[in-house]
C-alpha cells in the first residue's frame, strides 16, 4: 500500500523527548506528516542522502523522532487499519525545521520480509 505526499501517520517509541535529553520510561506516540521525497531532496534538507528506500515525515521543526527511537513504526491507517509504512532510522537532530525525520520505505522490502518469514526454521 503507497501513502500520499501530506498524509498523517504515527510515530512511536522510548527515545528522547527533545535533543540533548535523556530516554523516557514510558512509550511515547507523535502525529507526523509525510514530505514529498523531491522536498526531502533539496540541498537545504538532505540533498542525495535521502534515497528511494526512504521516506520523509515530521512537523517542520514540531514533532519528531529522535534519539533512542531508531528502529520504531511510522505507521500509517487507511479505513482504520495501521500499515507499517516505515521504519525509523535517521535525521539531523530532533524537530529542527527542514531536517525531517529520515524512515525506511518498508514496501521496498516487501518481497524480502515476506521471503524471510515464510522460511522454514532449521532443526535444532
Amino acid at each position: 500500500m503507497a501513502f500520499p505526499d501530506n498524509s498523517c501517520c504515527t510515530i512511536s517509541g522510548w527515545g528522547h523527548m527533545h535533543e540533548r535529553a535523556e530516554g523516557y520510561s514510558s512509550l511515547q506516540e507523535a502525529g507526523v506528516r509525510l514530505i514529498p521525497h523531491d522536498a526531502c531532496r533539496k540541498p537545504n534538507v538532505y540533498g542525495n542522502h535521502v534515497t528511494a528506500d526512504m521516506i520523509c515525515a515530521g512537523l517542520n521543526g514540531c514533532a519528531d523522532a529522535c534519539q533512542g527511537d531508531s528502529g520504531g513504526p511510522l505507521a500509517c491507517a487507511h479505513h482504520d487499519v495501521s500499515f507499517l509504512y516505515g521504519i525509523i532510522s535517521w535525521g539531523e537532530g530532533c524537530g529542527r525545521s527542514k531536517k525531517p525525520g529520515v524512515y525506511t520505505k518498508v514496501t521496498n522490502y516487501i518481497d524480502w520480509i515476506n521471503s524471510v518469514i515464510t522460511r522454514r526454521p532449521k532443526a535444532l
